[in-house]
C-alpha cells in the first residue's frame, strides 16, 4: 500500500498520528520518500504486531512493533535494516 498525507505539516504542533491496520503475519518492508534521497527502505525480519506512524513539520516516524513470548532461558533475535538510496539503480 501507499501512505500519502493530504496536507503539508508546517510546524511541530501541526501533526498527525495513526496506527496502521495490518494483517497478522505481515512482514515489515517499507520505502519512504525523502527530499534529498531517492528513498529510504526499512526492512525487518519479523512479522508486525502493530505499526504506529506519526508526522509533524520536522519529522516522519514509522515505528514497527514486534511481539514475542519467550520461556525462561529461551532466546530470540530480530533486526531492522535501513537502506539510504542516493541514486536510482
Amino acid at each position: 500500500g501507499c501512505i500519502r498525507f493530504v496536507r503539508p505539516f508546517l510546524t511541530m504542533k501541526d501533526d498527525a498520528f495513526v496506527v496502521m491496520e495490518i494483517d497478522p503475519g505481515t512482514p515489515f518492508d517499507a520505502i519512504l520518500s525523502h527530499p534529498c534521497l531517492v528513498g529510504i527502505r526499512i526492512r525487518g525480519d519479523f512479522d508486525l504486531a502493530r505499526l504506529p506512524i506519526w508526522a509533524n513539520g520536522n519529522t516522519f516516524s514509522i515505528e514497527p512493533y514486534i511481539h514475542r513470548s519467550l520461556r525462561t532461558g529461551e532466546e530470540t533475535d530480530w533486526s531492522l535494516t535501513y537502506e539510504f538510496e542516493r541514486e536510482i539503480p
